[in-house]
């Protein structure tokens, strides 16, 4: 099968109960397995798929552990998609059990905590990631005289993509960092326009910023990884805080010097109204984060140094449940932690 093919029969297979974000890591997958093979998933025969040393020792080549899991996964589709024979049935066990190896692999590393080679490479703690992206932007973007400087025309386009580097990073160290698809397609709608409260009249299948009529702004999340399970999430962005300003200087800039203030908050170039593609997305993010800091971050890893970060400090449940809910994640307290007692002084608060 072309793999077309292979994601269809994987949507019947799973009666499309899966995200559509799900789907598109398997074609990934197959992707990932034509360039290992260098032929298409149709011209790949099932004995091909016999040696799983060989074809084990090529992916750890090129790929790291998450990926490996994830082509063993997109390999084991092809086979299913085999005839069944006793041969193909041999070779699906083989790759079962590498699968399960690989996974037991993967979890023994979640177990005990371990930093995998790049993020020991990569890694700042939150404290300091957050007071150096604030003091930058107070010395940029968020002086009112480098604002001045810069809105010349020729200097236009340049501070344009400044504060498009600074907004994208503000979003991953000034609030909880969400995943890529829930800013990837962020639609930027103005209240006034609106003929119901915000929240209500927005279609559900997209992601907004809403400026609000007291200047405040409104980041309404429907669609995104765990949406059908936890629904939308709705949060107040002050305009008095530092990434209320950006957003601000960011659409003053764009409307009135570079591009429009309708469609996508993060268009993929200046000229377009097309979002930006998670590939697009990450390197911009990496990029912007090397020039800062000096350092690589992933979106991944804002959010593995966030979460070591708060698993230290004194939150209350709700707390936890609040900032776990804005990252698409659900958070389950234990017994001992229901018990736990925290005086008002030592609460911290991320969204002000």
């Amino acid at each position: 099968m072309d793999i077309n093919q292979l994601i269809r029969t994987y949507k019947q297979e799973s009666e499309n109960a899966l995200s559509e974000k799900t789907y598109l890591t398997m074609k990934r997958n197959f992707e990932r397995i034509e360039m290992i093979f260098d032929k298409t998933t149709q011209e790949i025969e099932l004995k091909e798929l016999y040696n799983v040393e060989e074809i084990v020792a090529k992916i750890d080549k090129n790929y790291k552990l998450a990926s490996k899991i994830q082509t063993i996964l997109g390999i084991k589709k092809i086979i299913a998609s085999f005839e069944n024979t006793p041969q193909q049935f041999s070779i699906f066990i083989k790759w079962t059990d590498e699968l399960k190896k690989n996974v037991n692999q993967r979890n023994e590393k979640i177990g005990n905590n371990e930093m995998t080679p790049n993020e020991e490479k990569n890694w700042i703690e939150y404290e300091e990631l957050r007071e150096k992206f604030i003091e930058n932007i107070n010395e940029t973007v968020l002086n009112p005289q480098y604002i001045v400087d810069n809105l010349m025309i020729t200097k236009a386009p340049k501070l344009y993509l400044e504060l498009k580097k600074k907004l994208l990073l503000a979003f991953y160290i000034l609030i909880p960092p969400a995943r890529i698809e829930n800013y990837q397609n962020l639609l930027v709608r103005h209240s006034k326009n609106l003929k119901k409260k915000s929240s209500i009249s927005l279609n559900k299948n997209h992601n907004y910023l809403t400026i609000l009529k007291n200047g405040n702004y409104e980041l309404i999340f429907n669609k995104y990884k765990t949406s059908k399970m936890l629904g939308k999430v709705i949060k107040i962005i002050p305009k008095t805080s530092e990434l209320g300003q950006l957003v601000k200087h960011f659409l003053f800039i764009r409307k009135r010097v570079v591009l429009h203030n309708d469609g996508f908050l993060f268009s993929c170039v200046e000229s377009s109204k097309k979002a930006m593609t998670p590939a697009n997305f990450t390197s911009f993010i990496k990029k912007s984060s090397n020039l800062i800091f000096g350092k690589e971050l992933s979106v991944n890893l804002f959010r593995h140094i966030f979460i070591s970060y708060i698993s230290k400090k004194s939150l209350c449940i709700n707390d936890k449940k609040e900032i776990a809910l804005f990252m698409g994640q659900t958070y389950n307290p234990t017994q001992q932690e229901q018990y736990r007692k925290i005086k008002n002084k030592d609460k911290i608060i991320f969204f002000q």
